[in-house]
C-alpha cells in the first residue's frame, strides 16, 4: 500500500497562505467593525423611542478624570473599603421647590365659617365660647371664560334748523377686522391658544363653541391673516434690530407646509431663527435648508459674531459676509452623551472635561461678573481646560473609526475646534446656542399638536407671531399680556408710523416706569 504523498512547502505557497490569512483577519476585523456600528445604531434607535434620557445623568465630577491624555487609564486600583454610617447637610430647598403661593394680585372671595346654635358653648361647663383668633385656608377656583358682545353706537345728528344740511355721525372706531365680528381679546384669545398653548384651530373652534358661539377654522384662519398683515411693520423694525445686534445666534427646526394648490402637496420647509444680543428674536420660514435663504436675510447682518451649531452653510458664508463663527459645545457635547450611550465609556472623560468649562460659566453667572471679569477668567480657567481637551481628542482620533458614535463625536469637535474655542475672545459671547434652542423649542411642540401648516402663507404668520412670542419672553414681559396690549393699539398704527413704540423693550420700559423697582 503507497503512502500518501505530502504536499511539498515552497515559498510561494506559504506566501500565498499568509496572504489568505491575512486577507481572512481583515474581512475579521472589517465585520466585527460593521456589526459595531450596527449594533450602535440600532441601540440608539431604541434609546430614542423607548429609553429615558440619559444626556444629564452621566457623571461628570474629577473621579472621572483619572485618564491618561497619552496612554491608558491611570487610575489606582483601590480595594472596597468597608462602610461606616455618616451624617451630611442637605442644601435648602430653592423657593420654586416651595408650595405653591397664590398671587396676591387675585380677587379674594372670602367665606367665613362659625360655629351656631350650641356649638358655641363649651363643651365642659355650658359657658358661651369667646372668639380670639382664625385658621385661613386658601383654595384656588377657575371661573370658566366669559363671552360678551361689544355693542358700538355711533350717534347721528342732524341740525334742528334744515335737514339739507346733512347729517353728522360720531367718529368710527379703527378695527382690525373691519366688517368682522372679532374683537382685539378675541384674536389675541386666538393667537395665544394656537401658538402659546399649542392647539389647532379646529379645537380652538371647538373650545369657543361650548360657549354657544360658532367661529369656523376658516373664519379663524382669515383673522390671523389679516392680524398679520397689520403686524408687518412692526415685524419688519423687529427684523431690523436683530440684524443690527452685534452678536447674534442662529439655528433652523423643520416646519411642514401642505399646499394642495401646488402640484407637490408637502413642502418640508424650515423656520429660521435669528436672535439679536440676546434680545431680538426674529423667524424666517423657507422652503428649504439650502444657503440661499440665510444668505439673502444675513446679508444685511452688520454685526461680528455669529453662533451656531456645526451646520456647514453658516460657515460657508462666513468668508463672504465677514462675520466670525462660533460654536456650540452644548451641540459637542450631545454628541460624546450619545457615543457614551453606544458603549463607548472614554467618551465620559470628554464631557467631565466639558463640565468643567460650564462650571467657569455657572459661576460667572452667579456672581454676575461684567464682561470683562468673564472674559478674564475664561483666560485663567477656561483655556487650560481647552487645551487638555484638545489633546484628548487628538489621541481619541488615532483610534476612533468615523463611522462610530465615537468617531462622529471626535470628529466633530476637532472639525469645530476653531469656532469651539473662539467663545473665549469675548465675554460677551455664549459657551453654548441654547438661547435659540430655547426659542425655538415651542415651535416644535406646537408641530406636535398641529402639525403642519396649511400654506407657505400660513408659515410666515407663524413665523411672525413667534418672533413677538419669544422676544416678549426675552425682555421679560407675559406674551399674552404684551400681545394684547399691542393688536388693542393695532388699528391706530395702520399706516406703520411709529411702530416701534409697540416693540416689547418699549412695553416693558412703560412698565417699569408704572411700577419701578424698590430702593435696595
Amino acid at each position: 500500500m503507497k503512502k500518501a504523498v505530502k504536499p511539498k512547502k515552497t515559498k510561494a505557497s506559504e506566501a500565498l497562505l499568509q496572504k489568505q490569512v491575512a486577507a481572512l483577519i481583515a474581512e475579521n476585523l472589517g465585520l466585527k467593525r460593521s456589526v459595531k456600528f450596527l449594533t450602535e445604531q440600532r441601540d440608539y434607535f431604541k434609546n430614542q423611542l423607548f429609553a429615558v434620557r440619559t444626556r444629564d445623568r452621566i457623571a461628570s465630577g474629577p473621579e472621572q478624570l483619572n485618564y491618561d491624555l497619552f496612554g491608558e487609564d491611570i487610575a489606582p486600583q483601590i480595594e472596597e473599603a468597608p462602610t461606616e454610617k455618616i451624617t451630611y447637610q442637605r442644601k435648602k430647598r430653592k423657593p420654586s421647590q416651595e408650595r405653591t403661593t397664590l398671587p396676591d394680585h387675585l380677587e379674594r372671595r372670602v367665606e367665613v365659617i362659625e360655629l351656631t346654635g350650641d356649638d358655641c358653648n363649651c363643651t365642659h361647663c355650658g359657658t358661651t365660647l369667646e372668639k380670639f383668633g382664625e385658621d385661613v385656608t386658601e383654595e384656588l377656583e377657575i371661573i370658566p371664560a366669559k363671552v360678551i358682545v361689544r355693542r358700538i353706537v355711533r350717534c347721528k345728528y342732524k341740525c334742528p334748523k334744515d335737514t339739507i344740511h346733512g347729517v353728522f355721525r360720531a367718529p368710527t372706531v379703527n378695527r382690525i377686522v373691519p366688517k368682522g365680528i372679532a374683537g382685539p381679546s378675541l384674536l389675541n384669545h386666538i393667537l395665544i391658544s394656537k401658538y402659546i398653548d399649542h392647539q389647532p384651530l379646529e379645537r380652538i373652534s371647538k373650545s369657543i363653541a361650548r360657549t354657544g358661539v360658532k367661529i369656523s377654522k376658516s373664519t379663524m384662519s382669515d383673522w390671523m391673516k389679516k392680524l398679520s398683515q397689520l403686524l408687518n411693520p412692526l415685524l419688519e423694525e423687529l427684523k431690523n434690530k436683530a440684524l443690527n445686534s452685534r452678536i447674534l445666534n442662529c439655528d433652523e427646526t423643520t416646519l411642514l407646509v401642505t399646499n394642495n394648490s401646488i402640484s407637490k402637496a408637502k413642502i418640508n420647509g424650515y423656520l429660521w431663527s435669528y436672535i439679536g444680543d440676546k434680545k431680538w428674536v426674529w423667524f424666517n420660514w423657507q422652503a428649504g435648508r439650502g444657503r440661499a435663504g440665510p444668505l439673502e436675510i444675513l446679508q444685511d447682518f452688520t454685526g461680528e459674531y455669529l453662533q451656531s451649531d456645526g451646520y456647514q452653510v453658516y460657515k460657508s458664508m462666513q468668508k463672504q459676509l465677514g462675520y466670525k463663527n462660533i460654536g456650540c459645545w452644548a451641540h459637542a457635547r450631545r454628541k460624546f452623551v450619545e457615543a457614551h450611550d453606544a458603549d463607548y465609556p472614554q467618551a465620559k472623560v470628554a464631557v467631565a472635561l466639558i463640565a468643567k468649562l460650564y462650571k467657569v460659566e455657572k459661576e460667572c453667572r452667579e456672581q454676575n461678573l461684567s464682561a470683562d471679569e468673564i472674559f478674564e477668567r475664561r483666560q485663567k480657567e477656561s483655556l487650560p481646560v481647552l487645551a487638555e481637551i484638545k489633546a484628548y481628542l487628538d489621541k481619541e482620533v488615532i483610534t476612533a473609526l468615523p463611522k462610530s458614535a465615537m468617531g462622529k463625536a471626535v470628529y466633530y469637535a476637532l472639525n469645530q475646534w476653531d469656532t469651539l474655542q473662539r467663545y473665549c475672545e469675548d465675554g460677551e459671547l455664549n459657551i453654548d446656542n441654547n438661547i435659540v434652542e430655547r426659542a425655538i423649542r415651542p415651535v416644535a411642540l406646537g408641530r406636535k399638536n398641529w402639525l403642519f401648516a396649511g400654506s407657505p402663507e400660513g408659515a410666515e404668520w407663524a413665523a411672525g407671531f413667534y418672533s413677538l412670542i419669544e422676544t416678549a419672553k426675552l425682555h421679560g414681559l407675559e406674551p399674552s399680556q404684551y400681545l394684547d396690549q399691542v393688536i388693542k393699539a393695532l388699528p391706530d398704527y395702520a399706516d406703520g408710523e411709529g411702530m416701534h413704540s409697540l416693540l416689547p423693550d418699549a412695553y416693558a420700559a412703560q412698565i417699569n416706569s408704572e411700577n419701578p423697582p424698590e430702593p435696595l
